[in-house]
């Protein structure tokens, strides 16, 4: 899948696109195709290395999204089918 990831530190700038595998979620989680995402300034703080998350490496940002939900996993103590997920998802 395509992603934007950082290359490094250094704001906007050391923004990649790179591709990286297709994430498998675990239970009580779901997958969601985004096709919409924002880059706000919390993630310029974050790149910049002025925030706590900014230590991980290969970082992809993005907090605000929207998508398709293409994949549900239920959690272990009840089914959820995908027939009553949402189709659309806001983060």
């Amino acid at each position: 899948m395509k992603a934007i990831q950082a290359a490094g530190r250094g704001g906007y700038v050391a923004l990649r696109l790179v591709d990286i595998p297709r994430p498998r979620p675990r239970a009580g989680q779901v997958l969601v195709r985004v096709t919409s995402a924002g880059v706000t300034p919390l993630d310029r703080t974050v790149l910049a290395g002025l925030h706590p998350r900014a230590s991980v490496l290969a970082l992809v940002p993005g907090n605000e999204g929207a998508g398709v939900v293409i994949q549900i996993v239920p959690a272990h103590d009840r089914s959820f089918p995908l027939e009553q997920a949402p189709r659309r998802c806001a983060t």
